[in-house]
């Protein structure tokens, strides 16, 4: 050494201070859209840049399709790996067989670790229903001439949609005008 200092400790501690701002994370993209029967789902998080930390992009699960009946989605969080800019987070539909309408499921993120939220912060998937409406029928009923009949319509399976249908009488072996009088009726409903 020059001058009037002395070294004592031939090591030195030297802290560097990160000054970089955190990165973005956001789910790849805002929406799509699934069928039923496909198995499973998979949604991914990205990052705006590479991180030296660990990035945690927690979400919670919402929408109109039920969680246990129509998905198996949850509140949960998708983890990206220091030194990787995305990750995924895997869950299955349920492909059930009731004629219903199409469903989402919105999956809304919260509380970044590490990161910030970006523009995609919610991802909503459109399921489309891949079931068969039910077909109608009408109870077999028979009576005596000059009395008014009652007649019940089933559908062959569960709807969770309103069942519309306009009906009329046809002549078989019995005619109209001698044996009844024609009849119809519109927007006969069933409901869910």
């Amino acid at each position: 050494p020059t001058g009037n200092g002395l070294i004592t400790d031939s090591l030195g501690k030297l802290s560097i201070v990160d000054d970089d701002a955190p990165v973005e994370v956001e789910f790849s993209v805002a929406s799509a859209t699934e069928a039923e029967a496909d198995a499973p789902v998979t949604v991914t998080a990205t990052l705006s840049a590479v991180s030296g930390k660990t990035v945690r992009l927690t979400f919670t699960v919402s929408g109109t399709a039920g969680i246990a009946t129509d998905h198996d989605a949850s509140d949960n969080q998708i983890t990206i790996s220091a030194g990787a800019t995305s990750s995924t987070y895997t869950f299955n539909l349920i492909d059930d067989t009731t004629d219903e309408n199409d469903e989402t499921i919105i999956l809304t993120a919260t509380s970044p670790v590490n990161s910030t939220l970006a523009t995609n912060t919610v991802h909503t998937i459109s399921i489309t229903d891949d079931d068969d409406p039910p077909s109608i029928s009408f109870a077999s009923t028979s009576d005596t001439e000059g009395n008014s009949i009652n007649i019940t319509a089933s559908l062959s399976a569960v709807s969770e949609k309103t069942v519309l249908f306009d009906w009329e009488t046809s002549d078989n072996t019995a005619l109209n005008g001698i044996d009844y009088l024609a009849n119809s009726g519109s927007s006969i409903s069933i409901a869910p």
